[in-house]
């Protein structure tokens, strides 16, 4: 799956860079968005007027950190301390579902590793 990466301004320079993901699904943005139990699904938004958003903790929000060349993690600024990442489907082992997971404090986990290339995550 791919997404594009809807980068903002932030006037704290000691935090990671916040961005929104979004797909175009028939012409619609379609925004990855966190809900009140901690998962992510997608939501219809207009960007428009968001070049500047001075909320912590918006819904479609993450701040992305570079791990190394290309590769990146998204912490949610609703749920702190929680990444993106994907997660296989129990009966259809190809697919992958988008999913919140609390980061490990003592191991890497490759599910919350996004490549990015050209600016986009893929």
């Amino acid at each position: 799956c791919k997404f594009d990466i809807q980068i903002y301004q932030d006037s704290a320079t000691d935090k990671m860079q916040p961005v929104m993901l979004y797909a175009c699904i028939n012409g619609q943005k379609m925004m990855v968005s966190c809900k009140n139990n901690k998962e992510v699904s997608p939501e219809p938004m207009n960007t428009s007027g968001l070049e500047r958003i001075n909320e912590v903790g918006h819904k479609a929000l993450f701040r992305w950190k570079k791990i190394s060349t290309g590769k990146y993690k998204f912490e949610s600024t609703m749920y702190t301390g929680y990444f993106l990442a994907f997660e296989s489907i129990e009966d259809k082992p190809y697919l992958h579902k988008l999913i919140l997971r609390p980061e490990p404090k003592d191991e890497v986990d490759e599910s919350m590793v996004i490549t990015v290339s050209n600016g986009k995550p893929i």
